[in-house]
């Protein structure tokens, strides 16, 4: 019986995985070390599977391990599944247009990232705003309400009681 011959099922996400760590990592991380580096980060898994990963030949993906990546390599999930799937779907995808499918999953990311950032920092002004606001409606009820309470007859003088005082000519 010949041998079986091993093909990678998505060899360009594998080359894509493994191009983010040594980019990453200066080409000083091995799949050994990923994996240490995933499990302090409570994700379980082997040198074994993360070079599984790298070489394309794993068709099962465990999403936990995908996002644990994504966050050590420091690139959106979104970019990471995006690739896997394309992959997937055409398994002769190379490695520039896999790479421009995660830099645009990485651009949109980063777009929406900043949006959010200004959404809360627009939330955050409109709060402030509103305090005011509530402060100046304070301040308007009590001026109103003093400027419309009736003058009290015992705090005045007898030069304002009933009108100005009356002048007398010297002659």
């Amino acid at each position: 019986m010949p041998p079986r011959e091993r093909t990678a099922a998505v060899a360009a996400f594998g080359r894509l995985l493994k191009s983010l760590r040594l980019k990453r990592f200066n080409k000083k991380l091995t799949s050994r070390a990923v994996a240490e580096r995933l499990k302090q980060m409570g994700v379980q898994t082997s040198g074994g599977s993360i070079r599984g990963y790298e070489s394309g030949w794993n068709k099962a993906f465990d999403p936990v391990v995908l996002d644990a990546l994504a966050e050590l390599y420091r690139v959106p999930l979104s970019g990471l599944i995006a690739a896997l799937k394309a992959n997937r779907e055409n398994p002769d995808l190379s490695d520039f247009e896999i790479e421009q499918i995660i830099r645009t999953k990485a651009r949109a990311h980063d777009a929406q990232t900043v949006a959010l950032s200004r959404i809360a920092e627009i939330g955050q002004r409109l709060a402030q705003i509103g305090a005011e606001l509530d402060d100046f409606a304070i301040e308007a009820t009590e001026l109103i309400a003093y400027s419309s309470t009736p003058a009290d007859p015992r705090r005045q003088t007898p030069k304002t009681r009933n009108g100005p005082p009356e002048r007398h000519s010297g002659s």
